[in-house]
């Protein structure tokens, strides 16, 4: 193992630096090979000097344990580093705001995580999972970050050269928030505030007060994306139709003022700026923002592109892209530019979606010199998948980042070297999803087959048209791979969380399928196997659900995980009342099986003569899968 000595490093790196150096198995001690740490220069060089030292010479104290994870390389190679930032700020969003709020230790880990690969900004994505003393019922029941939370974490964060910036909602987005009464008078619809009266500014003046009490740095993200209902709610019925591009520039007025009165420079989500004149639609490879858009940016205000699906896998994304970036650089000021790591689609990431398209967002913030990159992290309809499934595109961003390198870059040395996991079983990780009838599945982020196969009813089917009865076998030989790796140092938890999922969904992916062709092809055997088939699932569900609840409690807060757990119960009690249905058929309790017999449809209502790429197709939201689950 290699040793490094401390002892004539800044007393204030020494802490920090162990705690880095305890994530990359490298000792300290005497008897280690020197280290000379020295803040100077302009980018980070790593090397051995004339005596035997290593030196880190940094210009950002995150290029200090950027440099500690080159550690291992030089010692084995000997050949220098050296890298210059091409950028001013490289920022991880992790959102925080979709039922798991990560604990304050995971937050923690990732920090010294961020440091290491050389991210100097840190935002959680908090639309109510923050403390606002005045209004209690922000952020209640969801886990909120107390103030002293983020004080400890700002701290923490620093000694890592790390910032931890705001990252919030200050128009849609506020469903959480706003669903409680006492919000009701600056409520707009169920998510979007009420553009132009008072107490909304009343309310946005308080919150930007408290969070400048709490955070160092002014660079706030100030959201105000994705509005789509805006002006269409109590605002229409009380004061008559306004446009919405009218409304979002008499909102950015007051909150323009808002910002000038706290010091605040802040990041704008642009969708807002593009919909209205591309027929409610962000990304388009035709639209021309007009000038008055351009103008109705405040100054100060950098608006950020924000896209995760379209790069040049083909010509048209290529073209959407392409024009997206050039409209943007018409904006006045600085742009920034956000991509994604796809974790958002239910329990499995998408990494090497992620690296594909992240390879071509990221040459092009060099190429247009974009000095403002934010690396996002999103975790929709429940926060399902681990936080720590996805970095193998946040480590390209900052490799290309720091080298300048346009086109192929490997991370696969430097990813073992920081966490412990190889490239291989990171992409291993995206296999629930990899189902064998998917060709060409890495490069469409959109399909998410191991989240609703398993929220899929045993008995109504509702994806069933979707289904090949190969995935059974598929998904067996899959959790023995995923199993293998669970004893991984850092992160075998997660591929032990996902070996126990397709165990489940070995039995589960097809349960239905297999229902319905014994039952309509009146083979009373085989539906009694398929049928006795469900108690060793539901056995399998009960170790996956104990497994993930292990996951859950080491990265989140406890708030949130209700939702998981019903779920979860949800499909244990179904899959009874299934067993429970078919008996019931068996002994001639029942003449038929409606649910059965009915004959099952395209979940997205395509042609019923459509090719056979059976799942084209995703489904994110529990309560879209089950055929009648929302009752109204």
């Amino acid at each position: 193992m290699i040793k490094l000595d401390f002892e004539n490093i800044h007393e204030s790196l020494k802490a920090p630096a162990l705690e880095a150096l305890e994530l990359l198995d490298i000792e300290e001690g005497e008897h280690g090979i020197p280290v000379i740490a020295e803040n100077k220069g302009d980018g980070l060089e790593v090397y051995f000097s004339n005596n035997g030292a290593l030196v880190i010479e940094y210009s950002r104290l995150c290029e200090f344990f950027r440099g500690l994870s080159h550690v291992k390389k030089i010692v084995n190679d000997g050949i220098p580093v050296r890298e210059k930032a091409h950028f001013e700020w490289l920022t991880y969003m992790a959102d925080v705001s979709r039922g798991g709020v990560h604990n304050v230790k995971s937050v923690k880990l990732l920090i010294k995580y961020l440091a290491l690969m050389g991210y100097n900004d840190l935002m959680l994505y908090t639309e109510d999972t923050y403390e606002l003393p005045k209004y209690p019922y922000f952020g209640h029941q969801r886990g909120k970050y107390t103030l002293a939370e983020l004080r400890e974490l700002v701290e923490y964060a620093e000694l890592f050269g790390v910032t931890l910036s705001p990252c919030i909602q200050t128009l849609g987005h506020l469903f959480s928030a706003l669903k409680w009464p006492c919000f009701s008078n600056i409520k707009d619809t169920s998510d979007v505030l009420y553009v132009g009266k008072e107490e909304t500014y009343e309310f946005l003046d308080y919150m930007f007060e408290t969070l400048c009490s709490v955070f160092k740095t002014r660079r706030f993200n100030i959201g105000m994306d994705e509005a789509h209902s805006l002006g269409t709610g109590a605002r229409l019925e009380k004061e008559g139709h306004v446009s919405r591009g009218k409304l979002m520039e008499i909102h950015l007025k007051r909150v323009a003022e808002l910002c000038k009165k706290h010091g605040i420079k802040p990041l704008i989500w642009s969708d807002m700026f593009f919909r209205p004149y591309a027929d409610d639609i962000y990304y388009s490879k035709d639209v021309v923002i007009p000038q008055s858009a351009i103008d109705s940016v405040p100054e100060g205000f950098t608006p950020v592109y924000w896209d995760y699906y379209n790069f040049d896998r083909d010509e048209e994304s290529k073209a959407i892209f392409d024009n997206m970036m050039a409209q943007h650089l018409r904006f006045k000021g600085p742009i920034g530019f956000a991509g994604c790591t796809w974790r958002y689609l239910g329990f499995a990431p998408n990494n090497a979606f992620s690296l594909i398209s992240s390879k071509y967002h990221a040459d092009s913030c060099l190429e247009h010199g974009i000095r403002d990159i934010t690396v996002t992290s999103w975790s929709n309809n429940g926060c399902e998948a681990s936080m720590f499934s996805a970095f193998p595109a946040m480590l390209l961003y900052a490799q290309k980042l720091y080298t300048g390198c346009r086109g192929e870059t490997d991370v696969s040395g430097m990813l073992y070297d920081i966490f412990g996991v190889s490239l291989e079983d990171f992409i291993l990780l995206d296999q629930p999803n990899r189902v064998p009838d998917a060709p060409g599945i890495e490069v469409s982020a959109g399909r998410n087959p191991c989240k609703w196969l398993l929220y899929n009813d045993c008995l109504c089917g509702k994806m069933d048209r979707h289904i090949s009865t190969e995935y059974a076998p598929f998904y067996a030989e899959l959790s023995e791979k995923l199993y293998a790796k669970k004893d991984l140092k850092r992160f075998g938890y997660v591929f032990e969380t996902l070996g126990a999922l397709c165990k489940v969904l070995a039995t589960k992916a097809t349960l239905s399928v297999e229902l319905r062709n014994a039952y309509l092809s009146k083979d009373l055997k085989r539906l009694k196997e398929v049928s006795d088939s469900i108690t060793p699932m539901i056995e399998d569900l009960d170790v996956f659900t104990e497994v993930y609840r292990r996951q859950w409690f080491k990265e989140n807060k406890l708030f949130g995980y209700e939702s998981p757990e019903m779920r979860f119960g949800a499909i244990r009690q179904r899959a009874l009342g299934t067993q429970k249905t078919v008996e019931a058929y068996l002994k001639g309790e029942l003449d038929s099986i409606e649910p059965l017999e009915e004959a099952v449809l395209y979940s997205d209502c395509r042609p019923d003569d459509s090719p056979r790429n059976k799942v084209a197709t995703v489904e994110n939201y529990f309560d879209c899968v089950p055929v009648t689950f929302s009752l109204r």
